[in-house]
């Protein structure tokens, strides 16, 4: 309720006289437009009200977009954004001097989503992984979140950072002096110019599922779920719920104005919110055509379609924020379902899901290319190569290994039980395309059913399962779970949660206690289940 909220803001503004109540106040947006009138009405009053700030805060009035008079009016109200680090003065040439303690350029990332299966998050695993080593000591500085922990596999100390620079996570630039540089990519940058089915059986109804935030379907895209549901009379649009039903409630009210008929109204769905990339994953895995939707897209919806063989519209424009599925069909060398218009995007869509044959060649073709073009070199390895073979895998080809040792390297076994971050699950033969974190726990390797099974402790990892039943497991560790020593692990269990009662809130050596603390519970439960 933005009334309310607007109402509670003035109140501890009030009492409190805080500055920061009044920048709240200007800029509190809500999640779901009512028309397009609302959201340039809603853009307008916003503008003014920042520059009403920005008189107060600095007599000026400053001629730029949002981006650029919100982070003046911020740099206004708390000239600490301003500081400059001492070894950052002494001049730009010294930024790329090798690091005198780790003979490395030092490289931070900072985010406050280091937490398990969030898109930032996820999307930086590839860059994490692949920076030469040699070159850059990599720092991930972590904003804490007591409602959620921080990916293992993501963690680490805190440290200086020569060049402020922003993710491509975030697709809209902040536009603060100090920050440096914007990490992008050319494919998801505008001109500068300024000038498979593996079968196919005859289905009822066609499911065109957009899996967005509500804030993302805006209300230009009204029209293109309008068009596909009365051209596709066998069409279902299947979207998501808001986190908070109020706003769904606001989107179905808007969407009840362009899309007026009651026929069609009933063929428009809307799912709950899935927690955890597996269980999103086999949401997403039921869509005949997935829309990518514009002028704010999805990153990590979009590489995990992909990662299925699901025919994802995506449209080309100027802005990075939707350009994240266009720059990987760019990077496969297939434009086939990506539109310069919304005339075009509702013809790709519709082709798409009327036409099974050509849906199926377009799978195929997907599966084919991801394969020869990694969009992800974690997340989208050898995708499917034999997606058109008539032949089934019987055995699950395993993979299992640390840095320093193989313990499993294609060797052929019935099934392997995972600990996924958001369940435990099992992977036997025709499993479906998966990836999954691993937190601490027992991998139990059968390698024929009903007879020995081997157990593996590891205290975390990725799990990847191809479609042709290939699983890839790497672990930061394992251990055989008869080598654990009981005591020892019992005796960290204790050690770790005093460490964790007593360390700052906030600080690294909290995060490494929790870590620690979790992993000496699960080395105990293992034994316990042994």
């Amino acid at each position: 309720d933005l009334d309310m909220a607007r109402q509670m803001l003035q109140r501890a503004y009030d009492v409190s006289h805080a500055d920061v109540l009044r920048i709240d106040m200007a800029t509190l947006l809500p999640q779901v437009f009512t028309s397009q009138a609302h959201l340039d009405t809603t853009r307008r009053n916003m503008h003014a009200a920042i520059d009403a700030l920005l008189l107060l805060a600095s007599s000026l009035h400053v001629e730029n977009p949002e981006a650029t008079k919100l982070a003046t009016l911020h740099s206004h109200s708390c000239p600490a954004l301003h500081f400059t680090a001492p070894h950052i003065a002494l001049g730009v040439g010294t930024l790329f001097e090798f690091d005198k303690t780790f003979r490395r350029l030092r490289i931070g990332f900072m985010s406050k989503f280091f937490v398990p299966n969030h898109a930032h998050g996820m999307l930086l695993r590839g860059v994490l992984a692949h920076l030469n080593r040699q070159l850059f000591h990599v720092t991930l500085v972590v904003v804490p979140d007591p409602q959620q922990p921080v990916d293992a596999a993501m963690a680490a100390a805190a440290d200086a950072v020569k060049v402020l620079s922003m993710h491509l996570a975030h697709s809209q630039q902040v536009r603060i002096a100090n920050v440096d540089y914007f990490i992008s990519a050319d494919a998801m940058e505008s001109s500068p110019d300024p000038a498979v089915e593996s079968h196919y059986s005859e289905q009822v109804w066609t499911i065109y599922m957009c899996p967005q935030s509500v804030y993302k379907l805006v209300p230009q895209f009204d029209r293109v779920l309008f068009e596909i549901l009365r051209q596709d009379p066998q069409g279902h649009v299947v979207l998501l719920e808001a986190r908070y039903p109020q706003w769904t409630r606001q989107l179905r009210t808007r969407l009840q104005q362009t899309i007026n008929s009651t026929e069609m109204w009933n063929r428009v769905h809307f799912r709950p919110r899935v927690g955890g990339s597996d269980a999103f994953l086999k949401l997403l895995s039921v869509a005949d055509v997935v829309l990518h939707p514009f002028p704010f897209g999805g990153s990590k919806t979009s590489a995990d379609a992909l990662l299925l063989g699901l025919p994802l519209v995506a449209m080309k424009t100027p802005f990075l924020r939707s350009r994240m599925a266009y720059s990987f069909y760019l990077h496969m060398d297939m434009l086939d379902c990506v539109a310069s218009t919304e005339d075009e995007y509702i013809a790709i869509a519709l082709r798409l899901g009327t036409d099974a044959v050509y849906r199926s060649d377009v799978r195929a073709n997907m599966l084919s290319r991801a394969v020869r073009r990694s969009i992800h070199t974690t997340a989208l390895r050898a995708a499917a190569e034999n997606a058109s073979s008539s032949a089934v895998a019987t055995k699950v080809t395993l993979n299992l290994s640390t840095p320093h040792q193989a313990f499993y390297k294609g060797v052929q076994v019935d099934l392997v039980q995972v600990p996924g971050l958001v369940g435990e699950y099992g992977v036997t033969a025709g499993h479906t395309p998966i990836i999954s974190q691993l937190k601490p726990g027992v991998i139990a390797v059968h390698e024929e059913r009903d007879k020995v099974v081997k157990k593996f402790f590891t205290a975390g990892g990725f799990a990847f399962t191809h479609a042709d039943s290939t699983t890839d497991i790497a672990a930061v560790e394992l251990i055989k779970v008869e080598d654990i020593d009981a005591s020892a692990a019992e005796a960290g269990v204790q050690k770790y949660k005093q460490a964790l009662e007593q360390a700052a809130d906030g600080t690294p050596e909290k995060v490494e206690a929790q870590i620690a603390y979790e992993t000496h519970l699960a080395l105990v439960a293992a034994l316990a289940s042994a």
